[in-house]
């Protein structure tokens, strides 16, 4: 069976869209008036904070402390 993978910390908006992380590591992009997903993007870390924004680039880390930045695509 599949396993459960839940919403990490708490959502944020940037602009028109809503984004957050889930435990297992995939981040998602939603349309926040319709909350149709734009994207899912499975980072293949180990999550345990949210995410943050600045200029374009979702920055999150891993439970080693180790910070990512990820280019966010209009």
């Amino acid at each position: 069976g599949r396993k459960f993978d839940y919403l990490l910390i708490r959502p944020m908006i940037e602009g028109d869209r809503l984004y957050f992380m889930s435990q297992r590591g995939y981040v998602y992009g939603l349309n926040k008036e319709t909350g149709k997903q734009i994207f899912r993007y499975e980072t293949g870390m180990n999550a345990r904070v949210g995410l943050n924004y600045s200029d374009g680039y979702l920055y999150m880390n891993d439970s080693k402390g180790r910070v990512y930045g990820y280019e966010i695509l209009k």
